[in-house]
């Protein structure tokens, strides 16, 4: 009985993925005659179009079927994100079938955000997938592709999408590499299914939208470009015409100029007496009165340079208990941004704040850095420790506990540690300029020790050892 409800359900899985696999080559196929015509309006080449379509297949529909295959054998909420991601990768196809029909919109225009909400809905429903199974042990799994899948917002950068999509494919390394360290091989197969399919996109944004996308200019549909293209074109006999005839007119103007300078240099010293004088007043250098009258250029007409922050609209700043996850966003210049009574099942969520100072009072799990930069943070106890990413130019003391600091891409930064901290475990990956301040009881003096940078590599008996290296002296 129970071996035949599961065969059954086995059945069912496979045929759901199935099912997936089918509707994502749709899209595919829809996507690859969007990008055909686009290409062939603008190049007017069928060997161009067949390599962007050679290339949309290579791109999507094999690693995209990998991903989906590995997801199902690991984790039911793993499988549930990945169709989540299955379907932003058909948002973003739906994005550039829409895109490229259309003139480049303002991207804070009510337009825009009604192109873009559906991709952005998905991707906010593949991170809350994440934040809703914290407590899961496929908590990294569910980190690693909600940090990558961000990759797709590369529509919206401008000139280097490719280094966008590298900053999160880094993001998604970090969660990688900890899988990697713990799991086994279906895991990591799947790992590297995941990293493959940011790979696939970085290059595919590379090879044809690689200083930004490519919006339709003409602001009229493609087929209608087309249309006009063609209407325009002139049969060979008409050019040959019009050709011949042009260059008749040229001959004809060129050969009376060439003789009309011939004669005039035989004239010799006596085609000086065809110059006049010219009187000072007629010198604009010397005449006010002619300077006076030149146009000065007002203040309007000139161009009016906005920087880019100008641009970009300035997002709410967020304080706020979430179920037992405090988020705390979007925060500058504000120096009592303070947290009361933590608990030990709540975790802390800082993202995107500038020039300020924090105060976590309490005991809760975790706190969770992103993009930080001149701050002051100050934490009683943790039970499982801090991770900080992306951030610079931070101030972290700890007066209670905490075992364990994961710093990804920080520069810059100093940390301040509390006698019962001493035991602490601090690692690093992609920063420098980390300095850890250990508080002495004996003399309450703070002692400053730098966290290694530089690494030396060595073979010792046929095996690689690295260590950091050491200046004496």
């Amino acid at each position: 009985m129970i071996s035949n409800l599961y065969a059954t359900r086995e059945k069912d899985m496979e045929k759901n993925l199935h099912s997936l696999v089918k509707r994502f080559e749709k899209v595919a196929n829809r996507l690859e005659k969007v990008l055909g015509i686009a290409i062939e309006a603008e190049e007017g080449s069928r060997d161009e179009e067949k390599s962007v379509e050679a290339e949309f297949n290579a791109f999507f529909i094999p690693i995209m079927k990998e991903y989906l295959c590995f997801s199902e054998k690991l984790d039911e909420k793993v499988m549930e994100q990945a169709q989540c991601v299955m379907e932003a990768f058909e948002m973003h196809g739906e994005f550039i079938k829409k895109g490229t029909c259309m003139e480049k919109p303002d991207f804070s225009s009510t337009e825009f955000q009604t192109l873009i909400k559906p991709l952005q809905h998905k991707i906010d429903e593949v991170v809350s997938i994440r934040d809703k199974n914290r407590g899961s042990e496929m908590f990294n799994h569910l980190s690693m592709v909600s940090e990558g899948i961000a990759a797709l917002g590369w529509i919206m950068v401008e000139p280097t999408p490719v280094l966008y999509i590298g900053d999160m494919k880094d993001s998604a390394q970090f969660y990688a590499n900890r899988i990697l360290k713990e799991k086994g091989t279906v895991d990591t197969k799947w790992v590297y299914s995941f990293i493959n399919l940011l790979t696939e996109l970085q290059s595919y944004v590379k090879t044809y939208y690689n200083e930004g996308f490519l919006w339709n200019s003409n602001k009229t549909n493609i087929k209608d470009d087309e249309g006009a293209h063609n209407s325009t074109v002139k049969t060979e006999g008409e050019e040959e015409a019009v050709s011949q005839d042009h260059i008749a007119k040229i001959e004809a103007k060129g050969s009376t100029s060439i003789e009309s300078v011939f004669s005039e240099l035989n004239m010799g010293e006596s085609i000086t007496k065809k110059l006049r004088k010219v009187d000072k007043s007629q010198i604009t250098q010397e005449c006010p009165s002619y300077q006076k009258q030149l146009p000065v250029p007002s203040n309007d007409r000139l161009p009016q340079i906005s920087t880019a922050e100008e641009k970009k609209p300035k997002l709410p700043c967020k304080k706020e208990l979430v179920g037992s996850r405090w988020n705390i966003e979007n925060f500058e210049d504000n120096q009592n941004i303070v947290i009361n009574e933590l608990e030990t099942n709540q975790t802390i969520y800082i993202f995107n704040c500038k020039r300020c100072t924090i105060h976590l009072k309490g005991k809760a799990n975790t706190v969770y850095i992103d993009q930080l930069f001149n701050c002051g943070l100050i934490i009683d106890t943790l039970i499982s420790g801090i991770e900080l990413t992306r951030s610079t130019s931070l101030e972290i003391q700890i007066s209670g506990y905490t075992p364990i600091i994961t710093l990804d891409q920080c520069d810059n930064s100093q940390i301040y540690l509390s006698p019962k901290c001493l035991s602490i475990e601090i690692i690093t990956s992609k920063s420098s300029s980390i300095n850890v301040h250990a508080l002495e009881e004996e003399n309450g003096d703070y002692v400053e020790h730098h966290i290694p940078e530089m690494l030396k590599s060595t073979f010792t008996n046929g095996k690689l050892v690295t260590g950091f290296v050491e200046h004496l002296g």
